[in-house]
């Protein structure tokens, strides 16, 4: 196995350690963590659990399984694009690769609760209620599309001069 297959072979695990990790912090707010009573802010952010049937700002929240099955279909194509997709540099395919798993952290609730379980509350301003795989997903698209403006960058740097 070259250097390179070495290290896409580690995305799988990668994304699972990012599942799991998601998974266990939102076991631990739904046994510690009364529904809908807000924590003490602290730095800003207040931990309240809460329960959300839409993706991103209660999008479709009427149809969670209409969102369930639309979520899933565009999670097999990033998976697939990740692993069968075009050659591109590590760094976007560890971008993906957390995307992916933000996303299959979310459709796991979804599947077994019929919703995602949230819980970070930002208190310095008027936001959605938000968790650990929101984190990791949102993260993750803003250090790919730097990396994208940044290989943009230097493409045209190499074309002009």
């Amino acid at each position: 196995m070259t250097k390179i297959n070495k290290r896409v072979a580690l995305l799988p695990f990668l994304m699972a350690a990012v599942v799991l990790l998601d998974q266990a912090i939102k076991a631990l707010v739904v046994r510690k963590l009364p529904l809908w009573k807000p924590t003490p802010s602290v730095l800003g952010f207040r931990l309240q659990h809460t329960r959300n049937t839409g993706a991103a700002f209660s999008f479709l929240r009427e149809h969670p399984q209409l969102l369930s099955v639309f979520i899933g279909v565009i999670l097999l194509g990033c998976v697939l694009w990740l692993f069968i997709g075009k050659k591109r540099p590590y760094s976007q395919n560890v971008c993906l690769a957390l995307v992916c798993a933000g996303g299959l952290g979310n459709l796991v609730d979804r599947i077994a609760h019929g919703y995602v379980v949230d819980y970070i509350e930002p208190v310095f301003m008027r936001f959605a209620i938000f968790n650990f795989a929101d984190t990791v997903l949102t993260c993750a698209v803003a250090v790919w599309a730097g990396l994208l403006f940044r290989q943009t960058l230097l493409e045209r740097k190499n074309h002009d001069g």
